[in-house]
């Protein structure tokens, strides 16, 4: 409370507000009858929405003036109810009384805390705490708006999310066996800590051990297996995409609302199919169908940039979807990127690759089949790219664009000598072109020439930072201090 009354201060300035903490009594009301039950007390109340999360009411019941607020708890739809203290008693056995005759039950605070978790609710303290940077807790659009005005931390926000990349994440874990764990127990995998566990109990609905645990990003991928260790054990793992469950009932209000969307997107009313294809993913944020329904949308309405950080967000939840990076390939042709465009469309083909090689496996030499296949893939594309360059080079074979081109395609490729050749060129035609010296430095590491390296470094940091070139002047530092 102390800490929320601080943040609170931090932010007032000349307005007239004051703040005060008060004691107040909170009930829940969760699940499928949650709706019908608060209706027997006010047939008014606004409960057909469920998308509308943490939409407040004030109401009375039986004399008791409380607050009634959408949320749920549990994964199942629901309501918080928030009354002072002195009527905490009043309300409890007024919501009891009517219980009792529509077969409600109460339920008890260990048993919400196994609900809470099965349906992916973090909770601040336990789960996060106020150093967990906003994306790490992978909620989305939920948490975060890209198109508001400013407010602290929206630098932060957005450069991550145009970026697409955050160190950690929280997630969820399955664990065949029973086991306890608790919170703040160390994760390691290969002998190197990886994360640590947050919450964790024993799900009966999916009769597994289940745990929310705050990963670095190269162990957040759904269905991804491990054998971690957690304190000390070895524990088969599998990454899971929380919640760990989802209300069936909440599931239809979810395929209703993207069926109405797509209703609204080939009528060309974009706008609604926005405001549906939203109203899903407020429900189930990870709904893939929805966020890649949601990135057409706002594309045709001609928000590019939008459009890419949604089809990022649905490559993020379906990796394996093919349309996820041929419409970021797509789009980053149509804002001029076309080295990005590429590197999408070789991720959709390489997707393709592997769709196909798993549909067809049959043996084990299936696998080695694909590989040899990406093998090949790869080779094309490599000499597809430096024949372009290879024609310009036997008319100039000085030419610094077509040598940079080439030594960037030799050093990705691991043929280091080739790379050193054609990007020494560069240099020794431009000596002030800061990239070369940087992909240069990469290729002597590389190759193992590390004395060359870090000549080259001193040299072409104080070229890029005499030209300004930030880029290449920060790698090359970074490089250099690696060595």
């Amino acid at each position: 409370h102390k800490k929320i009354e601080e943040q609170l201060d931090a932010y007032h300035f000349a307005e007239d507000v004051t703040f005060q903490e008060r004691t107040s009594a909170i009930f829940l009301v969760q699940g499928d009858q949650a709706a019908d039950y608060m209706n027997s007390f006010l047939p008014d109340l606004n409960v057909t929405e469920p998308w509308q999360l943490n939409h407040i009411q004030e109401c009375i019941i039986e004399n008791v003036k409380l607050l009634v607020i959408n949320h749920s708890q549990t994964g199942d739809p629901g309501f918080m109810l928030i009354t002072d203290s002195d009527s905490r008693e009043k309300l409890r056995k007024t919501l009891l009384d009517r219980a009792s005759t529509l077969e409600i039950t109460e339920f008890y605070l260990d048993v919400l805390d196994v609900m809470r978790i099965e349906s992916g609710q973090i909770r601040f303290g336990s789960d996060f705490d106020e150093k967990t940077l906003l994306l790490e807790l992978d909620l989305g659009e939920q948490i975060y708006n890209l198109d508001k005005g400013c407010y602290p931390g929206q630098e932060v926000v957005a450069r991550v999310v145009n970026k697409g990349k955050i160190a950690r994440k929280i997630v969820g874990v399955t664990c065949e066996d029973d086991h306890t764990f608790h919170e703040g127990m160390d994760v390691t995998f290969d002998g190197k800590s990886v994360g640590v566990v947050k919450s964790s109990t024993w799900s009966p609905t999916l009769e597994k051990t289940i745990v929310v645990a705050n990963l670095k990003r190269d162990y957040t991928d759904h269905g991804a297996e491990f054998v971690f260790e957690i304190d000390g054990s070895p524990v088969q793992c599998k990454i899971a995409r929380l919640p760990f469950y989802f209300s069936p009932s909440l599931a239809k209000e979810v395929e209703s609302l993207y069926n109405l969307g797509m209703q609204y997107y080939h009528e060309d009313n974009f706008e609604k199919a926005e405001e549906a294809f939203t109203r899903a993913l407020k429900i189930k944020h990870d709904s893939a169908d929805s966020w890649e329904a949601l990135a057409m949308s706002i594309e045709k309405m001609g928000d590019l940039d939008r459009a890419i950080v949604l089809n990022r967000k649905y490559a993020e939840l379906d990796p394996l979807a093919v349309m996820a990076r041929t419409n970021l390939s797509r789009l980053y042709m149509f804002k001029g990127f076309k080295e990005r465009a590429e590197e999408e469309q070789a991720k959709a083909t390489t997707i393709s690759f592997k769709l196909k090689a798993l549909k067809n496996k049959q043996d084990k030499g299936a696998q080695q089949q694909f590989e040899k296949q990406q093998q090949q893939m790869h080779a094309a594309e490599l000499e597809r790219k430096l024949a372009v360059f290879k024609q310009v080079l036997e008319l100039d074979a000085d030419d610094e664009i077509a040598n940079f081109g080439a030594g960037k395609l030799y050093l990705d490729s691991g043929q280091f000598e080739k790379a050193i050749h054609h990007l020494q060129t560069v240099i020794r035609v431009n000596p002030e072109y800061s990239a070369a010296y940087d992909a240069l430095a990469k290729a002597f590491v590389k190759n193992g020439n590390f004395d060359d390296a870090r000549s080259l470094l001193n040299k072409g940091i104080a070229v890029a930072e005499e030209k300004g070139d930030l880029m290449p002047a920060n790698s090359m530092k970074e490089l250099l201090n690696s060595l």
